[in-house]
């Protein structure tokens, strides 16, 4: 059965990769946020690093729910 994807399923899936690479990247390297940032608004203690990847956790959820919901949607069209 070919599914048709949509543009907004498209978007959501990708933006949920996106943020999960990004909070992937600052658990494993979280000086990344001030190398490119050139900031450290926490004074080396990692605190802000950790509230970044607690928010792309929970941004990579909404967005992966999202397009779940969407993919079903279009599943349920197609049956």
């Amino acid at each position: 059965m070919i599914r048709r994807v949509t543009l907004r399923l498209l978007i959501e899936a990708s933006l949920a990769a996106l943020s999960a690479s990004l909070g992937l990247l600052t658990y494993v390297w979280p000086s990344w946020l001030e190398a490119v940032l050139h900031v450290d608004p926490d004074g080396g203690s990692g605190a802000v690093e950790w509230l970044v990847v607690a928010g792309l956790v929970v941004t990579t959820a909404t967005f992966a729910f999202r397009a779940r919901t969407e993919w079903l949607r279009h599943a349920g069209e197609a049956g």
